[in-house]
């Protein structure tokens, strides 16, 4: 690849970060995906339950979760985060969980940051920000 000087660079672009986004409702889970595919160069995947995101992580490299602490939800969000956390490999991923109220005993090393209901896109983009870099 050629740089602006036209010198070759040795630089390879990376990959785009993988956000994995667990929620059930389906017009909250779309509109997460807009906003992450159309505000940032982060890839976004969708699963609708836990199943299906455990099923993702075992295929796919995650950088960052996003999760709905509903407490209708089985799993709740923190009992899918602390599952998630217990898979090789991804106990250092953060994540956002919406709607979250969270004890300070459940936030380790800063990978776990409440986005309380309502939220704006920015409030959003903002910590996926923050978290991924």
């Amino acid at each position: 690849m050629e740089g602006r000087d036209g010198q070759i660079s040795l630089m390879r672009e990376l990959p785009p970060k993988t956000i994995l986004i667990v929620e059930q409702k389906e017009a909250l889970a779309q509109l997460l995906v807009y906003i992450i595919s159309l505000a940032t160069s982060y890839y976004p995947l969708l699963a609708s339950d836990a199943h299906q995101a455990l099923a993702i992580v075992e295929q796919e490299p995650v950088d960052l979760f996003v999760l709905n602490d509903d407490p209708s939800y089985e799993p709740n969000g923190m009992d899918l985060y602390e599952q998630l956390h217990r898979i090789p490999n991804l106990e250092h991923v953060p994540a956002i969980m919406i709607g979250a109220t969270l004890p300070q005993k459940q936030i380790p090393l800063g990978t776990l940051v409440g986005l309380s209901k309502p939220f704006t896109i920015n409030d959003l983009l903002v910590r996926l920000h923050r978290l991924l870099t």
